[in-house]
């Protein structure tokens, strides 16, 4: 059975919950005709909390030994929001509202609300973000949502990105240093293999400002090339997951490889 008695024990369980893409990562959903697909998915039910509708939020509860889901209408105000996770907390965890310090964590949608407007989402499921970790990756969710145009679609999955920042780990501000990745791939427990590699690098770079004129998927997948040749470090990578290194004496120097910006022939 899921323990869930405080924060920092829900903290824990949402990070494990969405730690792992393709097994928890239902994030949006177009509206309330999907949520059967969604119940089906997780093999939960969904209920209304208190005072609440279905038209504005609902909960997923994926049973005793899962953590449950708080879902909100994508067009519901961040007050809003805040009030429904709060809501949520107290009343399936027994939580307290005022034991949640609004400067210190971040309710906030894990599905970007320009790409669930794209996407034709009409809720999206709210998280528990370490404020400074999640404010951090506000600018690179901007360039990404501007940088790719998702199309229509039933589901929305989490990725990487949003995986990181569950985890604490802080967004790149330029191109991907080694050391960012290796840090990035044992916090998040990516897998170390070329294609996984050169997936990560291209989804990060996604994210950054681009030079005029430069498409989206050429600038990630150019570096990915050139990091791809460089990243054959998989034994230390193995003996560092092993050791975990604290990643805060990981010396990250971003300076340590700029990529050229040329277009991939």
């Amino acid at each position: 059975m899921l323990a869930v008695i405080d924060i920092t024990s829900y903290l824990e369980a949402q990070a494990k919950d969405l730690s792992i893409p393709g097994v928890a990562d239902s994030i949006g959903i177009r509206g309330q005709d999907d949520l059967k697909l969604l119940e089906h998915y997780h093999q939960g039910k969904h209920y209304i909390l208190p005072r609440h509708s279905i038209k504005y939020s609902f909960i997923l509860n994926k049973g005793s030994d899962a953590l449950a889901e708080c879902w909100i209408n994508a067009a519901a105000s961040r007050r809003t929001c805040r009030a429904t996770f709060k809501a949520f907390l107290e009343c399936h965890y027994g939580i307290p509202k005022s034991h949640i310090d609004l400067k210190k964590y971040n309710v906030d949608h894990l599905h970007a609300l320009v790409v669930a407007n794209r996407m034709e989402h009409g809720y999206v499921r709210l998280a528990l973000t370490d404020a400074r970790v999640n404010q951090a990756w506000g600018n690179w969710e901007k360039n990404y949502a501007k940088n790719n145009q998702d199309g229509h679609g039933l589901l929305r999955n989490i990725n990487l990105a949003q995986v990181a920042k569950l985890a604490g780990v802080l967004p790149p501000t330029n191109i991907p240093t080694e050391e960012y990745l290796l840090d990035f791939q044992i916090r998040t427990g990516g897998e170390t293999d070329d294609n996984s590699l050169t997936a990560l690098i291209a989804l990060l770079m996604r994210g950054l400002r681009l030079p005029p004129g430069m498409d989206p998927t050429e600038y990630a997948m150019t570096p990915a090339i050139e990091l791809n040749r460089r990243l054959k470090r998989k034994t230390e990578l193995e003996k560092r997951r092993q050791v975990m290194i604290d990643p805060a004496t990981i010396h990250i120097d971003l300076n340590d490889f700029r990529e050229k910006k040329t277009k991939v022939r």
